[in-house]
């Protein structure tokens, strides 16, 4: 029998504490080498983000799941993957809500005025030079290695240890919101966060959330190189209106994707381990 790995709750502390050590550590080692070769640092992002979560499983390797004998597998099976337009749907209601929300937050003046600067350069600042190591940063690696991490590890690994779905789903989503800092990121975070949560955990598989966070961010993209800007473009349609049109598609698209999928979610075996149910 596999023992697959079950995330405790100073497990997930100790590998939030591993993520921003490890970027500072990282970050600095290519700073350095960047400013011996003469070359922008940020060309290395990619290398950066994928390096960090790389070094965060090798330690959490070593530290727990080999003392434990737990083993820590991730999959892209097909499961769920039909009903992927009515997950696209219910995504693109929690996009509608999450842009009128992040719209509230003020970005002038005090502290909020330099974070969304801060925010608006880490994001835009180097993308009309390097678009390519943009694209590779924030459409392929982010939704990969982000899913991995929070569906695959915290979420799956708070689901193996009897954490209820509702919960693990909240407390990972919340987790992901969290580390994006910003708090424009942080809330669309969140909200994201729960949807993709929602449909990791009704399948099992890593696929669907991936390929939706892979959406999200290759839109993003295209949004930054067309208005070289972060604030979303005017389609004629006041932001409250879009507003309730995204409440109208979680309620909609959520009742049938949980409906249609109610027999097909991850269960917990008497062993805690999570399976997939293809009823």
């Amino acid at each position: 029998m596999n023992n697959y790995f079950k995330l405790k709750w100073y497990d997930i502390i100790l590998v939030i504490v591993l993520f921003f050590v490890g970027i500072c550590i990282i970050n600095t080692l290519f700073l350095y080498l960047a400013k011996i070769i003469n070359l922008n640092p940020y060309v290395f992002t990619p290398i950066i983000t994928v390096g960090n979560y790389i070094l965060i499983y090798i330690v959490y390797h070593f530290i727990c799941l080999k003392p434990r004998n737990e083993s820590f597998k991730i999959s892209y099976s097909y499961n769920n993957i039909k009903f992927f337009p009515i997950a696209f749907l219910l995504f693109l209601g929690q996009y509608l809500v999450s842009e009128y929300l992040t719209g509230l937050i003020p970005t002038q003046g005090g502290i909020l005025e330099k974070m969304y600067k801060a925010m608006s350069y880490a994001l835009l600042g180097n993308t009309e030079n390097y678009p390519i190591i943009t694209f590779i940063s924030v459409c392929i690696v982010a939704p990969i290695f982000e899913e991995i991490f929070f569906r695959g590890f915290i979420l799956k690994g708070m689901l193996n240890n009897g954490v209820k779905p509702y919960a693990a789903i909240l407390i990972s989503s919340l987790i992901f919101g969290g580390i994006h800092i910003f708090p424009w990121q942080a809330v669309g975070g969140i909200l994201a966060g729960t949807i993709l949560g929602i449909t990791f955990y009704k399948s099992g598989s890593l696929l669907t959330c991936t390929t939706l966070h892979f959406i999200n961010n290759f839109v993003a993209y295209l949004l930054f190189i067309r208005y070289k800007s972060l604030e979303s473009p005017d389609f004629g349609f006041s932001g409250f209106a879009l507003f309730i049109v995204g409440i109208i598609l979680i309620v909609i698209f959520g009742h049938f994707y949980i409906k249609f999928t109610k027999n097909k979610n991850m269960e917990i075996t008497k062993y805690g381990n999570t399976i997939s149910d293809s009823k």
